[in-house]
């Protein structure tokens, strides 16, 4: 499997897919410095096939090909880095009480385990300051309204990307600052204004919420707070540059929070995943509110 580049980053050069092992979470690896760097991740708590699984491992070596480089700049640098997305998040209640019925039936007993959906680069910079992203897709593909999937079969069929084993030489990793955090939003979001219905002598009755436009399933993008509206990530919930990454390092990038969209009743469509077009507040909470961390280990 291979990890989606941005348009600013180079080709891989030469990318192998680790061999696979298949029925079990632990896949066989070729290179014992790898094998090495994912039993000290295990045994430092990233643990899981969905937190951990080298079945999503692509290790990018240094091989040069036809005049391109892969994403390590150092030929035969010793040992390897190893970066892994670790997924914490949960799902709004009411969200999962309004899924359980829409997803597929299979997938209705295990609605409560699911992650939501995220997709975010990774910004690697190496040695001799040459730069590369890589994305990272994180979390379940089977949680959507059935009555959309079709349409949002693209962004369902990337597979799933948590981890990387990079041959050193590695200088830091961080979230890319050019590159959007996304989450896949389930369901379609009604989109509504207040409107006041009037009688003929002019008389205020009551308040309609009329829908006037939607939103199907898809990614959507992640935005930081600005200085009047609290959105989906704040200032203090992004981390910064983690330097100095020394070779058979793990690199961990947890993110937390939970997936959320407002509810209302509109008319003729019910009470329903739904956002006030003239709320700022309540269109900056549409995706939910996450925080992210990145260790070393």
């Amino acid at each position: 499997m291979y990890s989606k580049l941005n348009s600013k980053s180079k080709p891989f050069g030469n990318t192998h897919v680790l061999d696979r092992w298949h029925g079990m979470c632990y896949r066989p690896i070729r290179r014992m410095a790898v094998v090495f760097a994912l039993m000290a991740a295990t045994a430092l708590g990233v643990g899981g096939c969905d937190a951990f699984n080298p079945a999503f491992v692509s290790l990018i070596d240094s091989t040069i090909e036809n005049g391109t480089s892969g994403l390590s700049t150092l030929n035969n640098a010793p040992g390897h880095v190893v970066i892994a997305v670790v997924n914490r998040t949960t799902i709004q209640q009411d969200l999962r009480n309004f899924l359980s019925t829409r997803v597929d039936p299979d997938v209705q007993e295990q609605i409560d385990t699911l992650r939501p959906r995220m997709r975010l680069g990774l910004l690697v910079t190496f040695a001799d300051g040459a730069r590369q992203t890589i994305e990272f897709i994180t979390g379940s593909r089977d949680l959507v309204d059935l009555s959309f999937a079709g349409q949002a079969e693209t962004d369902l069929n990337q597979k799933e990307f948590t981890n990387a084993v990079i041959l050193c030489d590695v200088r830091s990793v961080e979230l890319d600052p050019n590159a959007a955090i996304e989450v896949f939003m389930p369901v379609r979001i009604v989109n509504f204004q207040r409107v006041d219905v009037i009688t003929g002598s002019g008389v205020i009755t009551n308040t309609q919420n009329q829908q006037r436009d939607q939103t199907i399933p898809g990614f959507r993008v992640l935005l930081p707070d600005d200085a009047v509206v609290a959105r989906n990530i704040g200032a203090r919930d992004i981390p910064g540059v983690l330097s100095n990454v020394q070779c058979g390092s793990v690199v961990v990038i947890e993110v937390s929070g939970q997936l959320f969209v407002p509810f209302a009743d509109v008319v003729n469509v019910g009470n329903v995943p739904a956002v006030d077009l003239d709320a700022p507040e309540e269109i900056g909470s549409v995706g939910g509110r996450y925080e992210f961390r990145i260790t070393v280990q």
